[in-house]
């Protein structure tokens, strides 16, 4: 026998050889959804013993064509058509054997609003990363540079161009990802004049060990050209070179402060016998890793699921929810109520999340949508759609719409992303994404046009606005306005 013929007889044999039962099970959980005007993500569940995939789509009455032999879930299918239906079915393989068919459809979204959009550029402040943006009842724009020695307030008047210093003493630990971060302002803001920050900073000003970086949350109020009465709301949050998330905001009711906390990354433990490293995300003994609830003075709500948890020490009982690697955005749906979280994943699955109290999200162990069997990380959430299964788009803030400049926008939630330069619209259908696009920049380019996208909120005039790590602040405005 020579090797041109053996081959295929061994092809044979093997296919000959296979147990009955044995052959590959179709891809559970098929689903097709919108990604964007001219993309549909694909996702299932990976099949045991299969070694890739077939995929193939038609529209109408059209015969099935393959478009594509993915070798993973999930896959996102482009150069689409807006609103339009497409159907699909997928089947499983390994050379060998293949699963029978099953088939999803999904229709694309629709274009952009009538009219379109454009981006203009509002201010190039000349100074380190903007990281936090609040429209203030005074009709300015309020914002913190993360990249300064100490706790510092911007307000940015739009018609002039002109910018506000409001100074305080208290020292930042700015290094890395550290720095002034999250800002919020008080619901009587107009009257008392004080705000929210979360900064990082030195235990005792002891700059020369790194196991004494920290982070906290403290109340300030203007007055006159600086900050004054420094209140320290949640202290001795745990902090590194980076994962310090630190984004702050206001509960619907106005009784509340929402914070974020990364899992501090490297950190040691400051508690003994409690883990260190992104283990610390899973301690009830640790601020770190968390998403955190207190009222407006600091003290903790007596409803929050681990106040009356006798293992859970002091303010840890602020914990809202556990498992976190480092969310960087919050944002409340204002027609359900509901908290939703973006976070940044190691180097796959960013996620987003909706954000239940007193649930586990998993990290380090659980990462995006899989599901996690551990008893320890139970009540386990897992995120709502991971960003994505092979890279990383390093999600930060997110906003919901709710302005009348872009009418056929309402409702949909915001997201920007900082590697990839992106600015995502999503419309949600109860816990699920129901339709995605993407508003700046491109699924094939790694980086947007305007750089790293830090922040986004969204003015009193309904136009989004959104900053950057170069220090610029642009605004989403009606083309032809």
């Amino acid at each position: 026998m020579n090797r041109t013929t053996a081959l295929p007889l061994l092809l044979v044999l093997a296919v000959a050889c296979q147990k009955p039962g044995q052959t590959l099970e179709p891809p559970a959980g098929f689903q097709a959804a919108a990604f964007f005007p001219n993309a549909v993500r694909l996702d299932w569940q990976a099949v045991q013993g299969a070694t890739g995939y077939v995929l193939e789509r038609k529209t109408g009455a059209a015969a099935y064509a393959e478009v594509a032999q993915p070798a993973d879930t999930p896959y996102t299918d482009g150069g689409l058509q807006p609103s339009t239906a497409y159907s699909y079915r997928l089947k499983a393989t390994n050379g060998a054997a293949s699963s029978a068919w099953v088939e999803a459809s999904a229709k694309t979204a629709d274009p952009v609003p009538a009219g379109g959009y454009k981006v203009e550029l509002v201010k190039d402040v000349k100074a380190g990363t903007i990281w936090s943006l609040n429209f203030g009842p005074d009709g300015r724009l309020y914002f913190t540079d993360r990249d300064q020695s100490s706790v510092k307030l911007f307000a940015l008047e739009l018609v002039s161009g002109s910018v506000t210093t409001y100074a305080s003493s208290a020292a930042v630990r700015d290094e890395g990802e550290g720095g002034v971060m999250g800002l919020e302002l008080d619901p009587n803001f107009a009257a008392n004049k004080k705000i929210y920050v979360c900064y990082s900073y030195w235990k005792n000003g002891d700059s020369s060990k790194e196991e004494n970086a920290r982070n906290r949350l403290s109340s300030f109020v203007i007055s006159g050209s600086g900050l004054t009465g420094e209140v320290k709301l949640l202290d001795d949050m745990l902090g590194w070179w980076n994962h310090n998330g630190c984004r702050v905001l206001l509960s619907p009711d106005k009784k509340h402060l929402f914070v974020t906390m990364g899992d501090a990354a490297a950190a040691p433990s400051n508690v003994p016998g409690e883990p260190g490293s992104d283990a610390k995300a899973q301690s009830k003994k640790l601020l770190a890793g968390k998403i955190f609830r207190i009222n407006l003075d600091g003290s903790i709500p007596t409803d929050n699921p681990h106040y009356n948890d006798p293992d859970v020490p002091g303010t840890v009982k602020a914990m809202w929810s556990i498992g976190h690697r480092n969310p960087q955005g919050l944002a409340f749906d204002p027609a359900t109520g509901k908290l939703w979280s973006t976070e940044h994943g190691p180097d796959v699955k960013d996620e987003l999340n909706l954000i239940k109290p007193g649930y586990n999200y998993g990290w380090p162990e659980c990462k995006g949508e899989d599901p996690c069997g551990r008893p320890d990380r139970q009540p386990y959430q897992p995120a709502t759609k991971a960003y994505y299964a092979d890279r990383t788009v390093a999600i930060s803030d997110m906003t919901f719409y709710n302005a009348d400049a872009f009418p056929a926008w309402k409702g949909s939630l915001f997201f920007v992303t900082l590697k990839t330069g992106r600015m995502y619209r999503l419309e949600l259908s109860g816990e699920a994404v129901a339709k995605e696009e993407l508003i700046i920049g491109k699924l094939s380019d790694s980086s947007g046009p305007y750089g790293r996208l830090r922040d986004v909120t969204v003015g009193p005039d309904g136009f989004i606005y959104f900053s950057t790590d170069d220090s610029k602040i642009y605004r989403v405005v009606p083309d032809g306005r």
